[in-house]
């Protein structure tokens, strides 16, 4: 149970034992006015503060008893917030069904009002089968009743055992009615606008749970045809992601619905009924349970898995006159364990319609994982043009499959890493990719993944693995991280908001020298570079000599130990800049005295002269083409020196003189010893 719901329990409890009477026993034998404006019980130990009543004892609602909350007609006017607040060990009784706690009687217009139950851990029990009636919204005929609405809260570490709880009775608008139990819910009946004259609505009945054991359900009672209905929700799970009052309750048979009765909905001619949503570990339609067929609206069972991620999807039906023709049986796992839901057919189509689907039900939790598999044997669109979320995408065929639409999708995941596993083929995310979590992309040797719509790292971490390539082709927002031991490439130039870490390969293509010709990240925080940066001229292109390719920008550059690599290696210098990474083209046109195929005649080459003197196998300094490297490739190299592809061979006269290039020469050798050896 969450503090936050229990907090103003400490300060009634001080409360209550400030005063000076109390006793074990308070009994309501007749009807009541308990408006959080008077205290009909303060000698009995009952204070009340601001519309706060502290019950220090327990309290036995008699047959025939009542208490009348925002009782309009007692001609006071009621606090608009009255809460209960049991602070002893007797917790609430009711003795039968005459039993009642009637939330709002008579009617004026009174709206916004609230009234919370606030059990902490003692139960609310029912004397005899069937005991005890909350009715939120009693009203009298011709008050005048428009406007008013009301919303009832009940939280209880234990148990709450009730007979009827019916939202609207009359012309109400009543506004909801909430329970929420670390323990069992057993009611008899809920019934949802039980409107008798006039118009009247509601917006539902939600009720959370350990476990709920519930007899019948009407979500429209001797209505009329104006009369509005909301809907119906009730939960028992093992504590799913997001959604409050669902209690860490990690045994299956702990964790049930149990549905006992009819399920009655629309009369015929009237308005449609609520919809009705079951979501439990374990879900049971005994031989009790019937459906009235006139429900226009949905009966949906969400059935989950129980703590130790064993998939507990079941839906338990008794009564063989239940089809999926009378109800819609949505069944998706939830709560703490993997669910695997696969695309169903060779075919596009929307992710949203749960038809795809094999089981029947649409991958909608962060702790499922969205498979296109065996099913799919050519090309596929799976269309998203609503929001959606799971844990894992999982790309298990070798025909392309695209998630394409308006919408986006996110990767969450309720434990561990939400992930995209590429198994097999190429396949590519154009619709925008949110992370909610930590992501690992696995991509099998051979695959491909392109994101062609806006990755959004959300300030999480994604990790690229394994040896398929991985191309985001799109900006990259968030301000996260990218983590790299795969093969990683982009689109063109590719802006990433946040930093950039690669053990593994940059993949870089090179069609010309244009905007977005030519790939590159452009990271807004630190690159941490080794590996190999690989390139490959495509579509035919062929760089000039000296003709430079900015490849990655970032904040601060660290690459000395990132090689350069690729089937286009030998084209290109790799040029470390403290912010920047360049790719220089090397000379395709061979120039005497360019021992290092640099496209000009300067002095690198007299290093490589100066490492190779005396080799008959090294020969790359061997100008004279006399089979060893001697000093006359010292004097074919001098008489060169500034020489390019498109200079005069006899610009000698631009070589300084031996004394200073010698001096140069060695330093330059020094250097070359020093890499060689940090390497």
């Amino acid at each position: 149970m969450s503090a936050r719901r229990l907090g103003l329990t400490g300060l009634a409890f001080a409360v209550a034992l400030s005063a000076a009477v109390s006793q074990a026993q308070i009994t309501i034998t007749s009807d009541e006015v308990w408006d959080g404006v008077s205290n009909p019980r303060a000698g009995e130990g009952v204070t009340l503060n601001n519309g706060v009543y502290t019950i220090p004892t327990a309290l036995t609602i008699a047959s025939g008893g009542t208490i009348r909350l925002f009782d309009v007609l007692n001609g006071t006017t009621p606090s608009s917030s009255i809460q209960f607040n049991f602070t002893g060990n007797g917790g609430l009784t009711f003795a039968d069904s005459t039993s009642t706690i009637d939330v709002y009687v008579g009617g004026r217009n009174q709206s916004q009002r609230t009234f919370t139950l606030n059990m902490n851990n003692n139960a609310i029990s029912a004397s005899t089968a069937g005991a005890g009636r909350i009715i939120n919204g009693v009203f009298v005929d011709g008050m005048g009743m428009t406007g008013d609405s009301m919303s009832v809260t009940i939280n209880s570490n234990s148990n709450v055992t009730l007979g009827t709880i019916n939202v609207t009775k009359n012309d109400a608008q009543a506004s909801s009615i909430n329970i929420f139990s670390q323990g069992l819910v057993d009611i008899d009946k809920l019934a949802n606008a039980d409107v008798s004259t006039g118009g009247g609505s509601t917006l539902g009945i939600n009720v959370t749970a350990e476990s709920l054991v519930l007899g019948e359900i009407d979500t429209r009672a001797a209505r009329t045809p104006d009369a509005g209905v909301g809907a119906i929700t009730l939960r028992a799970l093992g504590q799913p992601e997001n959604s409050v009052g669902d209690f860490n309750a990690n045994f299956f048979a702990n964790n049930t619905i149990t549905l006992d009765g009819p399920i009655k909905g629309n009369s015929p001619g009237l308005q449609a009924g609520g919809n009705i949503t079951a979501t439990g570990v374990k879900v049971t339609l005994t031989n009790n349970f019937t459906l009235d067929k006139n429900e226009s609206g949905v009966f949906t069972v969400n059935a989950g898995t129980d703590g130790n991620g064993f998939t507990q999807g079941q839906l338990f039906v008794n009564n063989s006159s239940v089809t999926p023709n009378a109800v819609n049986f949505s069944v998706f796992h939830d709560g703490a364990g993997p669910g695997d839901v696969n695309w169903a057919g060779n075919n596009s189509g929307n992710w949203n319609n749960e038809n795809n689907w094999n089981p029947v039900a649409v991958p909608s939790a962060s702790n499922q994982r969205a498979i296109f598999g065996s099913a799919i044997t050519s090309p596929q669109t799976v269309y998203m043009n609503q929001a959606n979320l799971v844990k894992t995408v999982r790309f298990d065929t070798t025909s392309k499959v695209a998630v394409a639409g308006t919408s986006s999708l996110t990767l969450d995941a309720n434990t561990g890493s939400a992930g995209v596993e590429v198994a097999q083929g190429s396949h590519e995310f154009q619709v925008q990719v949110n992370l909610a979590d930590n992501t690992t992309i696995n991509a099998s040797p051979g695959t491909e993944l392109d994101f062609n719509g806006i990755l959004n790292l959300g300030g999480f971490t994604l990790t690229v693995s394994g040896g398929g390539q991985v191309d985001l082709n799109n900006q990259v927002t968030g301000a996260g991280s990218i983590a790299s031991s795969g093969i990683l490439g982009t689109g063109g130039a590719t802006g990433v908001t946040g930093s950039l870490s690669s053990t593994g390969t940059l993949d870089i293509d090179i069609a010309g020298a244009g905007a977005n010709r030519f790939d590159a990240f452009n990271v807004t925080g630190p690159a941490t570079l080794s590996g190999i940066l690989s390139v490959d001229l495509i579509d035919g292109f062929t760089p000039t000599a000296g003709q430079q390719f900015t490849v990655l920008t970032a904040s601060n550059v660290s690459a000395a130990s990132l090689a350069l690599g690729g089937p286009d290696a030998a084209a290109f210098t790799l040029i470390k800049n403290p912010t920047s990474l360049v790719l220089q083209a090397v000379s395709s046109v061979t120039v005497p005295g360019d021992y290092n195929g640099n496209g000009i005649v300067d002095g690198a080459d007299y290093t490589v002269y100066r490492d190779n003197l005396g080799s008959t196998t090294n020969l790359a300094a061997d100008g004279n083409n006399n089979g060893v490297i001697d000093a006359p490739d010292y004097t074919f190299w001098r008489t060169r020196f500034g020489n390019t592809a498109a200079a005069s061979a006899a610009a000698s006269a631009a070589v300084p003189e031996p004394a200073t290039w010698m001096l140069l020469g060695l330093a330059a050798v020094g250097a070359s010893l020093g890499r060689r050896r940090s390497k």
